[in-house]
């Protein structure tokens, strides 16, 4: 029977034994568990009666998939894997979502930024200016270099339908420059500023526009996947990433207050769904009814209800913790200080 993290008060404590924790030991992936140094738990019944409902929100005790070297920097789940990239030694790899040993794809990802991924092949961008747009297939094999901007530094992306969708956040050489939203075809051909502005770097689609940051203006705005004038949401700027559901946007930001933000993608009426006492609040996912974020400073993933409630902590990590991921019944995150990969299942 799994352990689950309690999200209210609990009587029962899991302690996790050092070598499980990232950075502590040598653990090497494939089953190891605990979340940091202790987590919290619940107990499951005693004296044969019924275990307990877990709460909603609530995930299993984690599991470590691998132990990378620090600097985990970008992640994308797809085809049962959890794709992850090493901004510091070049590296991208994949380790199954159930464990495992992980498999050695790329070793020329210097400051890998963004990832996704369609049917066939996981697509990435490279930091710095004049960064590239690359891919490899799924499976391993030869990366492909697709497209760059020669003085452009790209950000985030989204591919979807046979596009590419992405930010170029800054300009090294023209005080213009090409920042803002781009689309292209997967085999990188056809590439055209659908926007032009002062980006940030997450972005998210849905089935007609794309979602992000803009910092001329100071707004969450949608803009027409085909192109056009922007639409201002909400007016604030996501730093963390950008999570949609049928109705709503979520997004996070921490330069004047680390908050949770959702808005209506119709109305754009906002709120502050959680304020924490520290930022950054990079990692962000959806699954049913609920919201989780990770901490970096505090090294925890966090949740809520999305129509609202008192957040809880259901993870604990060290500092570090920044990428959050989800293929809809689990969640992955990511340490960049101790290059350790996490996975637990979400029991709502």
């Amino acid at each position: 029977m799994a352990t689950w993290l309690c999200v209210t008060a609990c009587s029962g404590r899991v302690e996790i034994a050092e070598d499980a924790i990232p950075g502590a030991g040598s653990s090497s992936g494939g089953g190891a568990s605990g979340g940091g140094d202790t987590v919290q738990g619940a107990a499951t019944g005693t004296g044969g009666g019924p275990a307990e409902s877990p709460p909603p929100c609530s995930v299993a005790a984690p599991v470590l998939l691998t132990q990378a070297a620090p600097g985990l920097s970008a992640m994308t789940i797809a085809a049962g894997h959890v794709y992850y990239g090493n901004g510091v030694d070049g590296t991208i790899s994949r380790v199954a979502l159930t464990g495992g040993p992980p498999t050695l794809l790329v070793t020329d990802a210097y400051l890998v930024l963004g990832m996704s991924t369609d049917d066939l092949y996981l697509y990435w961008t490279i930091g710095g200016g004049g960064g590239p747009l690359m891919r490899v297939s799924l499976s391993g094999g030869a990366a492909e270099f697709l497209w760059n901007v020669s003085d452009g530094q790209p950000g985030d992306l989204v591919v979807d339908d046979g596009q590419i969708h992405l930010t170029i956040t800054a300009s090294t050489t023209v005080a213009d420059g090409p920042r803002g939203l781009w689309r292209l075809s997967t085999d990188g051909t056809g590439a055209e500023q659908r926007y032009s502005g002062f980006v940030k770097r997450p972005v998210q689609l849905d089935e007609t526009r794309a979602y992000f940051g803009d910092s001329t203006s100071q707004a969450l705005v949608a803009v027409p996947q085909s192109g056009g004038a922007p639409t201002v949401i909400a007016p604030f700027t996501p730093q963390g990433d950008i999570q949609l559901d049928v109705d709503s946007i979520y997004w996070t930001m921490w330069e004047d207050e680390p908050q949770v933000w959702s808005a209506s993608k119709a109305s754009g009426s906002a709120q502050a769904l959680a304020t924490e006492d520290a930022g950054p609040l990079p990692g962000l996912a959806i699954v049913g009814s609920c919201i989780y974020w990770t901490s970096e400073l505090h090294g925890t993933v966090r949740a809520m209800p999305k129509d609202g409630g008192a957040p809880v902590t259901v993870a604990t990590d060290r500092p570090g913790v920044q990428r959050l991921a989800t293929d809809g019944s689990s969640l992955v995150w990511l340490n960049a200080q101790t290059g350790a990969l996490w996975r637990a299942e979400v029991l709502q």
